[in-house]
């Protein structure tokens, strides 16, 4: 669909954490639309996944092809109590309808996620072998 200017995510390629949206860039836009970065219930964990989640259902959320290392956290320990949240289900799922009516509201069309959202479950079972 067509976004506004700055509805949008930038993270970047962290080798100590591959795979993982880190040190999510967004712009002003983001900041007009909910008031705050994040919704209240984040402490300190899940912001950049989140952040990045919530753009690419609109198909725009992008990796960075600069790649950096974070050795101060990352996937290994921090230097503060790691406190997460789950923002998979109705954080997400609010943040998402707050988006698209703002969207719709700017834009003046009609607008919905777009993006593929998949979940890989694999089974496993453990034996003492």
């Amino acid at each position: 669909p067509d976004l506004p200017f700055g509805a949008a995510c930038v993270a970047f390629n962290d080798i100590s954490f591959r795979g993982f949206p880190t040190f999510p860039v967004i712009h002003r836009f983001h900041m007009k639309v909910f008031g705050r970065l994040l919704p209240k219930q984040f402490v300190n964990q899940g912001g950049d996944p989140f952040l990045f989640e919530l753009y690419s259902r609109f198909n725009a959320s992008k990796f960075a092809s600069v790649k950096l290392k974070n050795t101060l956290g990352g996937d290994s320990s921090a230097r503060y109590s790691k406190h997460e949240i789950n923002w998979k289900g109705q954080v997400l799922r609010l943040s998402i309808e707050i988006l698209t009516e703002r969207i719709k509201t700017l834009n003046q069309v009609n607008v919905a996620p777009t993006g593929v959202c998949l979940d890989i479950v694999i089974p496993s079972y453990r034996t003492n072998n």
